[in-house]
């Protein structure tokens, strides 16, 4: 038995050989060692030797340990053996806990009336008189509830029974492979599916009837017929399979028509589109007309946002002109749409794209030009600008040169003096003088 011990246990009450507390503890005479009983006869099954200084020893060495150091190990606190018990006890203790008191222990029914082994704490609502009693058959020997015992007994294969064709007595067992091969049973004609009403017993069957049985005498033909006929409800079978694989293709497709229509928008053709729908009414009006009815997609209406721009197909005159004004816009719009270029609606939509584009590069090409001689005029405008700037500022250095004159002559009639020319002009006048209030 393993113990749990509550607690580490006391260094000299552990066996050296299985490391536990001394379980029937022996003590050797020449050394004064003390074992385990168990562990000691196992180490001297391999050497006849102590296990703690190898010195020689023999089972006729031992003598019980002393009885204070059974005490002692007797008296360890150990846990019970059954994990949802609780309980712990001293270990010389375990076995009467285990007998008497532990709830988790397996004991018999207390009453005697039945074999079945509970835990103690369920003697309580331990009930005899629900146990199910079995008893054997006497005809099988099979073990079964005395209440179910009759039927079992009524519907026994072992049970003897009678042919009710032939009254041969035979087993429950042996009746149903009986009724296949008893030459007195009523049986039908093989050929029954096909056609022939005969019935009789079997031994009439096999020695008259089916020599002279007309299905029989075509019994080939039917074969082959059933063959053929098996053979047409697959490849029916493999056809409604295809069929409902093309109506939800059908119906993809015309979902995506739809899509691809909102997609197109003024590029769209609608009669394209009727003289196919038309085509497979002529060729398959029903299939047409169940996947109309069927189709939940629901119908899109024509996109009209670039109406403006597309010259109308009823009048020839707006066609020609290229755009569709309506009466309610201004002359100052009308005039304006009457200037936008109409796009080709009788091209493709890919050649419509193209078109654009070619008209794009064109304006880009357009722009960049004007560009260029917008500079070219900038420049020749700025350079104009310089050379009248220029002669202003000359005009001006003239002007300035003519009031300095002036102001000089002043000044020598308000001072009375007379300044002398130095080579044919006036001398310069020193900066920072100033002459009637006047800086010069």
């Amino acid at each position: 038995m393993q113990y749990n011990y509550v607690g580490e246990p006391n260094p000299n009450l552990l066996c050296c050989i299985c490391r536990a507390p001394f379980l029937d503890p022996v003590t050797t005479r020449s050394c004064g060692h003390t074992f385990c009983r168990t562990c000691l006869v196992q180490a001297l099954d391999h050497a006849k030797q102590c296990p703690v200084d190898r010195s020689p020893l023999s089972l006729e060495d031992l003598t019980p340990t002393n009885p204070i150091i059974r005490a002692l190990v007797d008296e360890l606190i150990v846990e019970c053996i059954h994990t949802e018990c609780p309980q712990t006890t001293q270990r010389q203790l375990l076995t009467s806990h285990l007998l008497d008191s532990c709830p988790f222990s397996l004991v018999s029914c207390p009453t005697s009336q039945c074999d079945e082994t509970l835990h103690r704490k369920d003697l309580a609502k331990h009930d005899c008189t629900n146990v199910t009693k079995l008893v054997p058959c006497d005809l099988c020997g099979t073990e079964i509830s005395l209440d179910d015992l009759e039927l079992h007994v009524s519907e026994c294969q072992e049970d003897t029974t009678s042919c009710t064709a032939c009254s041969v007595s035979l087993t429950r067992a042996q009746a149903s492979s009986h009724s296949e091969t008893c030459p007195a049973t009523i049986v039908d004609c093989v050929q029954a599916p096909n056609g022939c009403s005969w019935n009789g017993p079997r031994s009439l069957f096999e020695s008259s009837h089916k020599s002279t049985c007309p299905y029989e005498a075509i019994a080939g033909f039917f074969a082959l017929n059933s063959t053929r006929h098996t053979q047409l409800e697959q490849e029916n079978n493999i056809l409604r399979y295809k069929m409902a694989t093309l109506e939800d293709t059908v119906h993809t497709l015309r979902r995506e028509l739809q899509s691809a229509k909102a997609a197109l928008g003024p590029w769209y053709r609608a009669d394209g589109v009727s003289g196919y729908s038309s085509d497979r009414q002529s060729t398959s009006s029903g299939l047409s007309s169940s996947i109309s009815t069927s189709d939940p997609t629901p119908p899109i209406q024509d996109y009209n946002a670039l109406a403006a721009y597309f010259p109308s197909e009823d009048t020839p005159s707006n066609r020609a002109a290229g755009f569709s004004s309506p009466s309610s816009q201004s002359s100052w719009e009308a005039s304006r749409t009457e200037r936008i270029a109409p796009l080709n609606l009788s091209t493709s939509l890919e050649g419509a794209l193209v078109g654009i584009r070619e008209s794009v590069v064109t304006l880009d090409s357009a722009l960049d030009s004007l560009g260029r001689r917008a500079d070219i005029a900038l420049a020749n405008e700025t350079m104009r600008l310089n050379e009248d700037v220029m002669s202003l500022r000359a005009n001006i250095h003239g002007l300035r040169m003519q009031v300095h004159t002036i102001m000089i002559e002043r000044n020598a009639q308000v001072t009375g003096r007379n300044p002398e020319m130095v080579d044919g002009a006036w001398p310069a006048l020193p900066t920072g003088r100033y002459y009637s209030g006047t800086k010069l």
